[in-house]
């Protein structure tokens, strides 16, 4: 799992949507203070792209934010709060730097750490190596 330079750009999308539990139904949803948040320390930083998305169905596990970019696994992150910003754009330049968007666990900062729903290989991909060969009766 080579650590490298940026690659390509890396695109989080936050799901303005989600709620804290226990949110009253006129108050600024959670999801949308931690776009906020991150953006507000984003301050355009290069190499990173931050994207509000409507809905993310992982409603139970909210706040919700996907890190991706071509030819990378993807990452769903779900638990985070409009306080784990900095932890959001951590993980983003560590994403950034692995070649193929596998990184390690003990690297990862800890908010985002404990909050992984899923990490999701891409279509188009056929050499990452988490990919096992289908004869494999592992």
């Amino acid at each position: 799992m080579p650590m490298t330079g940026p690659t390509e750009t890396t695109t989080i999308d936050i799901c303005v949507r989600c709620r804290a539990v226990g949110s009253a139904d006129d108050e600024t949803r959670a999801g949308r203070r931690l776009f906020d948040a991150v953006m507000a320390r984003h301050a355009g930083a290069e190499g990173v792209v931050v994207r509000p998305v409507a809905c993310l169905s992982n409603c139970n596990r909210a706040c919700t934010a996907v890190f991706g970019a071509p030819g990378k696994v993807s990452y769903v992150y779900g638990d985070l709060t409009p306080n784990d910003s900095a932890d959001v754009l951590r993980f983003a330049a560590l994403y950034g730097r692995s070649a193929d968007g596998i990184t390690p666990w003990s690297e990862r900062p800890e908010r985002v750490r404990k909050g992984l729903v899923a990490r999701v290989v891409p279509p188009d991909v056929s050499s990452l190596s988490i990919l096992l060969d289908p004869t494999d009766p592992r």
